[in-house]
């Protein structure tokens, strides 16, 4: 049988030099250090297990449940999570939300937002307390990260801001002010999908309908596209419909506003 030991309490030549950034990162994962009697025990019990590796490791499971992300796969059978949580950890209207906010702001906000942003998982992954003291144009491999504390500031930048991120982000973009512009650029792409996104392209919709001559048949087409969008939507009752059919160019532009306003 193959053992896959966690933590034990007791220093040993392989965890002799655990640091804290180090024992900061086990703790957050959920693991908790094991007296050498538990250990020891878990020892014993491994052997008569009827499997081909098995895992002596101490789990805060209480812990994982109530993190706001996902729980790893190989635990979800163990994690208890209430069912609010567990929904809002699987979805991405967070990170959608987040990235609505962001992008609404002028573009030098912007950059201070998601450069703090950066800074604070910096210094939580190092186990730091103070993010401005974490330089912005300083290597992350200076600050003292590795393979492993890269991989988390990655998965941490990822379920905040739910932005696809490479999992070699801090080697391709080894400074906190280097991710950050990566996040911003995705941020701007992004915006084409969130509202503010969407609410410029109906700015640009509507400067083209105006140029529409309304007595060319093609108008109608125009016309019936926009009221199957309306119903599509759900947001206009079935009087709403029926004078959408007789309706001006006017009067379909404010009912577009009135709409939005919503």
């Amino acid at each position: 049988v193959s053992l896959a030991w966690g933590l034990w309490a007791q220093a040993s030549g392989i965890t002799q030099n655990l640091n804290e950034t180090d024992l900061a990162r086990m703790d957050r994962l959920g693991i908790v250090p094991m007296a050498t009697e538990d250990a020891l025990a878990s020892f014993d019990r491994s052997m008569y297990a009827d499997r081909a590796v098995v895992l002596p490791v101490r789990l805060d499971l209480k812990a994982f449940g109530e993190r706001p992300v996902p729980v790893p796969t190989v635990l979800r059978q163990l994690v208890r999570r209430p069912v609010r949580k567990a929904a809002a950890g699987n979805d991405s209207r967070a990170g959608t939300e987040w990235r609505d906010w962001v992008a609404m702001v002028v573009p030098e906000e912007r950059e201070r937002l998601v450069l703090d942003l950066v800074r604070t998982h910096v210094a939580t992954v190092l186990g730091r307390t103070d993010p401005y003291g974490i330089e912005e144009k300083r290597a992350l491999k200076e600050l003292g990260f590795d393979s492993l504390t890269a991989v988390e500031l990655r998965n941490q930048l990822s379920n905040i801001t739910g932005l696809r991120l490479p999992t070699t982000l801090v080697f391709d973009h080894p400074t906190p002010v280097a991710i950050a512009n990566v996040l911003l650029k995705q941020i701007d792409g992004a915006a084409q999908t969130t509202a503010q996104g969407i609410m410029s392209e109906i700015d640009k919709l509507e400067v083209a309908l105006a140029g529409i001559d309304w007595a060319d048949a093609e108008a109608a087409v125009v016309s019936t596209r926009l009221r199957g969008l309306l119903t599509k939507w759900g947001r206009n009752s079935e009087s709403d419909t029926e004078d959408l059919g007789t309706a001006s160019a006017d009067e379909l532009f404010s009912i577009l506003d009135g709409e939005l306003e919503r």
